[in-house]
């Protein structure tokens, strides 16, 4: 079951549930992302959203954002593989847990450059039925907002919706750690 799970954390996050709209200080140097609310989108039965502000322009964090050889460095934990050295409309792209052999793949559905990408879970989960993740770049001055929304449906009816807030847990994780390292690897440039 565990296995199953990591499935769910490939693109996504691990620490405590807070209310949304709060601000949560990672230990990667104090920096802050906040939680944000999100509705399901038709199709979807959760929804979770993170947005972090990088003091970097909009063309360097997302030339970051979209590079595959480089999602190691805001995924550690998941090896990535694929032909595309960038995300682009259609990519397909696989991840792959260190020290396991089950790759995960993922399809980028929607792109569009300096904007915005959006993925989705095409490979067969045993935990979730569906999965998509859109990441938007938003420039505001000289700062550019990194705002990810994750939309899952889970398996096993009402198992599947008690597992729902331990499940919503290890997503958040995921994704406020990624946006820390995004943020911390853009202003470093």
């Amino acid at each position: 079951m565990c296995r199953s799970w990591m499935s769910l954390l490939i693109v996504t996050g691990c620490l405590g549930v807070l209310a949304p709209g709060r601000e949560i200080f990672l230990s990667h140097k104090g920096k802050v992302v906040r939680r944000i609310d999100c509705p399901p989108r038709e199709g979807y039965q959760y929804c979770v959203g993170v947005e972090v502000d990088i003091a970097q322009d909009v063309e360097v964090v997302f030339d970051l954002a979209v590079d595959i050889k480089g999602l190691d460095r805001f995924f550690p934990e998941y090896r990535f593989e694929s032909d595309c050295k960038r995300f682009a409309r259609g990519c397909l792209y696989s991840a792959t847990e260190k020290g396991k052999s089950q790759k995960v793949w993922y399809e980028i559905v929607d792109y569009k450059d300096l904007s915005h990408y959006v993925g989705e879970l095409r490979s067969k989960d045993k935990v979730l039925k569906r999965f998509r993740y859109e990441h938007y770049f938003i420039q505001k001055g000289k700062t550019t907002v990194s705002r990810e929304y994750v939309y899952y449906s889970l398996r096993y009816g009402l198992l599947g919706r008690i597992l729902q807030p331990l499940a919503k847990r290890i997503i958040l994780k995921r994704l406020e750690r990624a946006h820390a390292r995004l943020k911390r690897t853009a202003e470093s440039l």
